[in-house]
């Protein structure tokens, strides 16, 4: 079977978005983001895009430094409210009973409810479009004890029809 040519786009799918943690413990925010990836494995770096307009992206390109925490099945709804509520507005980590933690190289907070946290300093920022890309260079990994992470549902689906399930590993 043929394929179909279709125009340029993101079709990397399905990626289960990460909440960036930013600020400080004292004045902490999160943002729900889906446009992350991997840049190099040594050193071990990854980026992370925001649209100018976003609260956090001022408070990242002042301090220079976020945290990425990866979701898990968990953290489904609170990833949800940080990814359409503002940190203009609320508290997110009091909206979503969500725990900031010191972290061992970065001023921004990590959250301790996720199983992975990827502490990050910013090493470039590129402007292009609507969005900023921050490249940063990974300072430090923790992981928790539960591991469960980077699964936003059970089911693998196909252009919206179920056509599977995912195992989730522990």
């Amino acid at each position: 079977m043929p394929k179909v040519l279709w125009k340029p786009g993101t079709m990397i799918y399905p990626l289960p978005p990460v909440m960036v943690s930013c600020g400080t413990l004292e004045s902490p925010n999160i943002i729900t983001v889906a446009w992350t990836g991997i840049i190099n494995s040594d050193p071990a770096m990854t980026y992370i895009s925001l649209k100018p307009q976003r609260f956090s992206h001022g408070i990242v390109e002042k301090q220079q430094e976020f945290v990425i925490n990866l979701t898990s099945e968990d953290l489904i709804r609170a990833a949800d409210l940080c990814g359409v509520k503002s940190g203009r507005d609320i508290d997110k980590f009091a909206a979503t009973k969500l725990t900031p933690i010191k972290c061992e190289h970065v001023g921004a907070p990590m959250i301790q409810e996720s199983p992975v946290s990827l502490e990050c300093r910013v090493v470039e920022n590129s402007g292009r479009l609507h969005r900023f890309r921050f490249n940063e260079r990974t300072r430090s990994v923790s992981v928790g004890k539960k591991r469960r992470c980077g699964v936003l549902s059970r089911s693998l689906l196909r252009f919206g029809s179920q056509v599977g399930q995912i195992r989730i590993f522990r």
